[in-house]
């Protein structure tokens, strides 16, 4: 994976992935920083599963000194820059269709970590993890699309993730299948 980066005069910086499990290391030419940069962060909690909708923190456990900028990309085309080492916030959100036949999304979560050297030098290192986001359920339902009053209702119940159903008619009557008549 090449990433090229522009701060004044332009330099190039390659980083180089490295597939292991856990890490992927991003090497750029050290400009005379002289410390080698470790990434480092996890989440706040005691699951590696977080909830689609609802906000998750992560917390930057890097111990480098020095660190210009801290880059998070969170696997969703969303990326954070951020200046001092704190602990970050996110919520991964699903817009448009979803797969009901599975009820998770992986996502990889990215620490990026920059040291401005000498002259206009630039140091790095990554940190990567997996991330499951467990998706709410979708209610999705059909109906014939004209019925009388007197008529008998089917429903067609094409939902996703359920466990279980409460349906409420606004006439006092509900029911717990699920596709009642």
């Amino acid at each position: 994976m090449k990433r090229y980066f522009l701060f004044g005069p332009i330099i190039l910086l390659l980083c180089i992935t490295v597939n292991t499990r856990i890490a992927a290391q991003c090497v750029g030419n050290n400009f005379g920083c002289g410390v080698n940069l470790a990434a480092e962060w996890e989440l706040l909690s005691d699951v590696v599963s977080v909830c689609e909708g609802t906000p998750f923190e992560v917390a930057n456990r890097t111990t480098s000194p020095d660190i210009s900028f801290y880059v998070w990309n969170w696997g969703d085309d969303r990326r954070d820059t951020v200046f001092v080492k704190d602990n970050q916030t996110h919520t991964y959100t699903f817009d448009g269709e979803i797969n009901c036949n599975v009820g998770f999304a992986s996502f990889n979560i990215t620490l990026e970590i920059f040291r401005k050297c000498e002259g206009d030098g630039l140091s790095c290192h990554s940190k990567n993890a997996p991330v499951v986001v467990t998706l709410k359920p979708r209610p999705r339902f059909d109906t014939q699309p004209e019925h009388c009053i007197t008529d008998e209702v089917s429903f067609s119940n094409n939902s996703c993730f359920a466990k279980s159903y409460l349906w409420d008619f606004g006439d006092g009557t509900t029911a717990t299948e699920m596709s009642p008549n």
